[in-house]
């Protein structure tokens, strides 16, 4: 994939509860604000560029996904991670380390930069007249939302790094939702009313984008088709005329914006049991979404070039180097061996152990950023799948005493992974009450392999790792926050 990126002009530097520091840094060949703004295209560039930096090995590059996260999330077995690396000190959860202290103050700025650039773009959009924009007000309103939902979506995972899980809450304020800028000063407030806000952001964009989104003219560009391979071969559909909208189906789009809303009313389920049921209706209309009977995001068999399982992608990013970044990873002392694989992966025909996995070794390594023959998915970082909507389904039956149906949830994707139904009926038998938590653990480390996700199915449920005594899933505020 043939991304657009810029390189943005502003960071943030907050200082105690202040974010009015700011530097440029513009480089003699960019442009300044006034500039960039001036035309329709700046907005595209800008938005363009929030996604570039979102991308980057310091945040969802690696670090938020196959790197530091799955480490700490006890992924890999910690007898590889070398000695003193930064992956065995993640898994260790070495937070006062001060290596490790930098790279968790380097995702914490570069998140909050993001945003700011989000809030500068909506900032500006707000006064800019539809004129300004090739497609006119659609477009405008197209990237307001975008900007909107990143903005949400960011503040989200900054909650879930920063902040205790809602199960663990204990009423303080952890994070700023920033939403102005510049920002002179933004109070912290507690993870029920950031993800209030995060929630309200997300709502306010699913409409702006749903009209263009699902619009009958626009549905094929939702297709697997579309949104991945580009409109290669494919001899039907239309094509957009203006590249700005290629690859629209893996942007913050509406059917993303829903499988954002369905993560974040799941993630706050325990202030208010009617969140779990919410996220249960964001679900539908990504499960629902299709072109002429034909689902968007469907579970299928991974082919040769595959390994990123790219047809059930909801959202992702993109890293033109992702292969090789994975590869240097592991290029001297470190090795990304899956802890316990045999024993986690309970069908051998499950094609996320038989295909995905170098199962001809005794130490297993994923083979998900291993490689690159298939263009089509070699930078693709996934972000947002469709598993995780099954996921929170079944999260919402097993909240509502129905344990067949959260089975039945469960199996669409074990199904779809090639793995036999039927499994939970003697799981459910023995502990009606209890089994929900420790088994969908498990699914998400099976499904979730390199993509970051299973650090948070722990601190959500409150569990801890096999063999790990009181695990740490709350990072700490860098060092210019703590004293807030």
């Amino acid at each position: 994939m043939k991304k657009l990126y810029i390189l943005l002009s502003a960071v943030l530097l907050l200082a105690g509860s202040s974010c009015s520091d700011w530097l440029d840094v513009r480089p003699s060949d960019t442009l300044t604000q006034d500039e960039l703004f001036a035309e329709g295209d700046g907005y595209r560039v800008t938005l363009n560029g929030v996604y570039r930096q979102m991308s980057e090995t310091s945040l969802y590059g690696s670090a938020l996904t196959w790197g530091y996260l799955d480490a700490a999330a006890q992924m890999y077995s910690s007898w590889y991670l070398g000695t003193n690396t930064l992956y065995d000190k993640f898994a260790s959860f070495e937070y006062t380390d001060s290596k490790v202290e930098d790279v968790i103050d380097g995702i914490w700025s570069k998140m909050y930069n993001s945003i700011a650039n989000c809030n500068n773009l909506l900032a500006q959009i707000e006064e800019a007249p539809a004129s300004k924009f090739r497609g006119g007000e659609e477009e405008r309103q197209l990237i307001k939302g975008e900007a909107l939902a990143l903005r949400a979506f960011l503040h989200l995972d900054i909650l879930r790094l920063f902040a205790p899980a809602p199960v663990k809450d204990d009423g303080k304020d952890y994070i700023p939702y920033v939403d102005t800028y510049p920002c002179t000063f933004k109070e912290y407030s507690s993870n029920r009313e950031v993800l209030d806000r995060i929630i309200a952001d997300l709502q306010a964009a699913k409409e702006l984008v749903k009209p263009f989104d699902t619009a009958e003219e626009h549905a094929y560009w939702m297709t697997t088709n579309a949104r991945i391979e580009n409109f290669e071969g494919s001899g039907v559909g239309n094509p957009p005329s203006d590249i700005f909208f290629t690859y629209r189906g893996y942007r913050m789009n509406y059917y993303a914006i829903c499988a954002a809303l369905a993560r974040a009313y799941n993630y706050a389920g325990p202030y208010d049991a009617e969140n779990y049921k919410r996220a249960f209706d964001e679900t539908q209309p990504v499960i629902d979404g299709a072109y002429e009977g034909n689902s968007y995001f469907t579970f299928t068999y991974p082919s040769t070039g595959n390994t990123r399982l790219y047809h059930d992608v909801i959202f992702c990013l993109s890293n033109q180097k992702t292969v090789t970044n994975y590869s240097d990873a592991t290029a001297d002392n470190t090795k990304f061996y899956i802890n316990d694989a045999s024993y986690l992966f309970d069908d051998q025909s499950d094609v996320r152990y038989a295909v995905l996995l170098n199962t001809t070794s005794y130490n297993v390594l994923s083979l998900k950023y291993s490689d690159e023959s298939n263009s089509y998915c070699a930078d693709l970082l996934p972000v947002l799948r469709l598993s995780e909507m099954y996921y929170i389904r079944a999260e919402y039956y097993h909240t509502i005493g129905d344990n067949v149906k959260a089975a039945d949830e469960i199996d669409v994707v074990r199904e779809g992974r090639n793995c036999s139904k039927g499994k939970y009926s003697q799981v459910i038998a023995s502990d009606p009450e209890g089994w929900f938590g420790p088994e969908i653990v498990k699914e998400a480390n099976r499904e979730f392999v390199g993509e970051g996700q299973l650090f948070y199915y722990y601190k959500r449920l409150g569990i801890d790792p096999d063999y790990v005594y009181d695990a740490n899933f709350v990072f700490p505020l860098p060092d210019s926050e703590s004293a807030i």
